[in-house]
């Protein structure tokens, strides 16, 4: 007569079971974790590539650019009208505009200040506050219209107190919204030293009028004309004589690696002439 597993024996058989189970459930808990993980890091290494790659086009396309400015620049307009440049798989547009042409945001009088304004299609009612912030962002005053410190601080700014670096700086501004930045951007400059060489033949109509010495036009009038795309402005033609050296140049970039990466990029240059070092870079965002 056969004897039946005693009772504590086919319980711990249980338990082992069970911890079996738990421990291959854990397993492949663990290995999908692992799997999981290497797929995100996977995408996010690709994703890092693709930048890299499209930092390397845009760079590559400023030296393009540098290089045929040095050489005169003849397969460019100076004017910001957008070109296709072909580097390998990416496409890329490039625009130049000749910073003599443009209207420089540091050290602008309040009366250009206020021309420029009016042709973003500001308020008279607005007008002078927002004039009054922007001269108090760049030199710290405390003007009377102006936004304090504290309605900075309220959302998380302080006012520079000095040059502004960048041209979607002024976005920061308290009352400078996105239209209105959209409708200057074109035309304007963060080089420090364009003020003194502002050339109206290499601007634009909204350009002319700011740096005009003329009377401020009334808020609304059609002094600046309708909003202008940048294939109406002037394009300066530049002969052996008239050499690129010294001269700053705004160079705008849109890079698109054809899979949905895309990078925008804007850069100040001066061209030295020096062989060791033939362009400065002044500006980069």
């Amino acid at each position: 007569m056969s004897r039946g597993a005693a009772p504590g024996a086919r319980g711990e058989d249980g338990f082992a079971l069970i911890a079996a189970l738990m421990a291959a459930l854990l397993f492949a808990l663990f290995a999908y974790a692992v799997l999981a993980s290497d797929r995100g890091a996977v995408a996010g290494l690709n994703a890092r590539l693709d930048r890299v790659r499209m930092e390397a086009a845009a760079d590559a396309a400023v030296a393009t650019i540098a290089s045929d400015l040095g050489g005169g620049g003849a397969h460019w307009a100076l004017d910001g009208h957008p070109q296709a440049l072909d580097l390998e798989d990416m496409q890329v547009t490039a625009a130049v505009q000749d910073d003599r042409g443009l209207v420089p945001a540091n050290g602008l009088k309040p009366e250009q200040l206020k021309r420029l304004m009016q042709s973003a299609e500001v308020s008279a009612r607005n007008l002078d506050t927002l004039v009054d912030n922007i001269s108090d962002w760049q030199d710290g005053g405390q003007r009377p219209k102006a936004a304090t410190a504290l309605d900075y601080a309220a959302v998380g700014l302080r006012q520079r107190g000095n040059a502004i670096r960048t041209v979607d700086e002024l976005a920061e501004i308290k009352g400078f919204d996105a239209d209105v930045l959209a409708r200057i951007a074109p035309d304007l400059t963060v080089f420090p030293d364009v003020t003194a060489g502002f050339d109206p033949k290499l601007a634009s109509p909204r350009a002319q009028a700011v740096m005009s010495t003329g009377d401020t036009p009334a808020s609304g009038a059609s002094a600046f004309g309708p909003p202008q795309s940048p294939t109406q402005f002037p394009t300066p033609a530049l002969d052996a004589s008239n050499s690129n050296i010294g001269r700053p140049f705004t160079i705008t970039l849109d890079v698109d690696d054809g899979r949905g990466g895309r990078l925008h990029r804007v850069v100040i240059i001066e061209l030295t002439g020096l062989p060791n070092q033939p362009v400065w870079i002044r500006a980069f965002t």
